[in-house]
């Protein structure tokens, strides 16, 4: 899916439904940073910000920068959705990794801020799915034939 496409549809969306697709893209993002640090570490390469993408990672450096490109437009709605339910914010530095920075097999986004993303859109998709089952504004009832009877007879009718 292009990165116009989802944007165009989860714009629209419900919450529930936005959240879904961003656990989709996040899962993506995910995957996409294990496949480039994977494809980083199968060779004895150097770190650092002189690093070139080789010719050997420009796929993996691909489908990192789709998955990316596809997330970063799902973020704003997400910290804003977290604001509302009053959950921790994980996603300013979401996006802020830096493949190939970290020397040895760390990763650029470790397992514990990847749990924390995680939990997040759980916490996420538990309130969205809460919210979307909370009952509709009651209709307006028709007066009661009780209604229609006097003032008085209705005082009357309360005490007997």
């Amino acid at each position: 899916m292009e990165p116009k496409q989802v944007k165009v549809a989860l714009a629209t969306a419900s919450n529930y439904e936005f959240v879904s697709g961003l656990r989709e893209c996040v899962s993506a993002y995910f995957a996409s940073i294990t496949e480039w640090e994977s494809q980083f570490h199968k060779f004895n390469r150097l770190s650092g910000a002189q690093y070139q993408v080789p010719a050997d990672l420009t796929g993996a450096q691909k489908a990192y920068a789709r998955a990316r490109a596809e997330l970063e437009p799902l973020v704003p709605r997400a910290r804003l959705l977290c604001r509302r339910y009053e959950i921790n914010d994980p996603w300013p530095w979401v996006l802020r990794v830096q493949l190939g920075q970290e020397p040895g097999p760390k990763s650029a986004l470790s397992p514990n801020e990847r749990a924390l993303i995680l939990s997040c859109l759980r916490e996420l998709e538990f309130n969205a799915a809460d919210e979307e089952k909370l009952p509709q504004k009651e209709m307006r009832h028709e007066p009661s034939a009780n209604q229609d009877r006097g003032l008085l007879r209705r005082i009357l009718d309360f005490f007997t």
